[in-house]
């Protein structure tokens, strides 16, 4: 069991006829060693016969009492809102949810199976800057007739226009998957629940 704060204790309210208490949302929040969560996060730490409809409505109501607090991102991220905090995050949660991964703790097979669409990101991105500078530097090598390591200016050009057509396909492909994912955790949706 965790303690409660007391701010916490005088919002959070009863009602003995939902399956899922606000308290024990709150107390799995409060107990767990990390500062947010989505959905399927809390699903799994909740007893299994709980649906995700009713756990957003336990957060909903939470909302509602200003005891959690709700941060759009790739989905929903759902914390509890410290009212001694400046920030609704502190600096170091706000670094984790914009989730920029360091280039050294990149890994390739989280890249290559799409599992991490944040790598995705920064992959299209780099690919976009890297496409934006060669196409550049051809035009550059064009205008003023500047012999360089490669044959012609127009093959750096060349090289521009097929990483842009990659990086794209490659955002494509994170959307196709991210969208096949977000159908399957969607899926039980649909089960009817007795709660509200």
């Amino acid at each position: 069991m965790t303690d409660r704060p007391d701010w916490i204790e005088e919002r959070l309210q009863s009602n003995p006829q939902n399956k899922l208490s606000q308290t024990h949302v709150v107390d799995i929040m409060l107990a767990a060693d990390r500062p947010f969560f989505s959905i399927t996060q809390l699903k799994t730490r909740i007893k299994p016969d709980v649906d995700r409809e009713t756990i957003r409505n336990r957060l909903d109501e939470l909302r509602e009492q200003e005891i959690v607090r709700e941060e759009p991102y790739q989905q929903k991220l759902y914390y509890i809102d410290y009212p001694e905090s400046k920030w609704p995050l502190s600096p170091t949660d706000r670094q984790i949810l914009a989730g920029v991964p360091r280039i050294g703790t990149i890994n390739p097979f989280e890249l290559y199976t799409f599992r991490d669409g944040r790598l995705t990101d920064i992959a299209v991105r780099s690919g976009l800057y890297l496409s934006i500078g060669l196409f550049f530097l051809g035009g550059f090598m064009s205008a003023l007739d500047v012999p360089g390591p490669i044959t012609t200016d127009h093959e750096l050009i060349t090289a521009a226009m097929t990483l842009i057509a990659f990086v794209l396909l490659l955002a494509f492909v994170q959307m196709l998957v991210d969208r096949i994912r977000n159908a399957i955790q969607l899926a039980p949706l649909g089960e009817s629940s007795t709660d509200n």
